[in-house]
C-alpha cells in the first residue's frame, strides 16, 4: 500500500509542479493520502461545509469554495469520487483547485462582452 501512496504522491507533485494545479487526494475517512503541500498529508481535509463528505457518501460531483488562511481570497475546487476498480465502491475522492481556469474563463467572457458592447455602440452612430 505505501509503495501506491508514494506514486499517487509523485503523480500528485508531477501535476502541481508541471501545470500548477492544487490537488489532495482523501480516504474514506477525510485523511488527505496526496497533496500538492505534501506537509497536509495524514491530516483531515478541512471542509467545514461538508461537500468532500457528501460525495464520499453519494458519489455525487461536487464544487466549492474554501477561504482558508491560506488563501483567504477563496480557491474553487471540484470534488470527484475515486472508485475501488475491483469492488465499484467509492474509494476515496480527488479534490482539484479549479480557480485559473474559472478566472481565465472570466477574463476571456469579460472581454468578449467589452467587444460586443463595442460593437453594437458603433453600429448605433
Amino acid at each position: 500500500m505505501s509503495q501506491h501512496l508514494a506514486l499517487l504522491q509523485e503523480t500528485v507533485a508531477i501535476l502541481y509542479e508541471s501545470q500548477e494545479r492544487h490537488l489532495e487526494v482523501v480516504g474514506p475517512d477525510l485523511r488527505i493520502l496526496a497533496d500538492a503541500s505534501p506537509e497536509h498529508i495524514g491530516t483531515i481535509v478541512d471542509n467545514p461545509t461538508g461537500e468532500v463528505a457528501a460525495t464520499l457518501k453519494d458519489g455525487e460531483t461536487r464544487i466549492f469554495v474554501e477561504i482558508s488562511p491560506d488563501h483567504p481570497q477563496g480557491i474553487r475546487h471540484v470534488v470527484v469520487r475515486a472508485k475501488d476498480e475491483e469492488t465499484g465502491k467509492i474509494a476515496g475522492a480527488i479534490i482539484l483547485d479549479y480557480t485559473p481556469l474559472y478566472e481565465a474563463i472570466q477574463q476571456t467572457q469579460t472581454a468578449a462582452v467589452r467587444t460586443l458592447i463595442l460593437l453594437a455602440w458603433r453600429g448605433l452612430h
